[in-house]
């Protein structure tokens, strides 16, 4: 993950929502979006752990 970005975290979040004890689960997210980003590009990258339920979740997102 890119470092420096929970730093940044209260930008990237609505106005309207606090990030009051959410860094972690701030992060998870975007490491979830990093593996799936990470998988459009190189689906069989060894860079994502657990790959096969991050595929699972892209796939859910593409069918949408």
């Amino acid at each position: 993950m890119s470092i420096g970005l929970e730093k940044i975290a209260s930008d990237l979040v609505p106005a309207d929502r606090h990030m009051d004890g959410e860094p972690r689960r701030f992060r998870a997210r975007l490491e979830l979006w990093e593996d799936l980003l990470t998988l459009l590009v190189d689906p069989e990258s060894a860079k994502v752990e657990d790959r096969a339920a991050r595929r699972l979740v892209l796939s859910r997102l593409l069918e949408r």
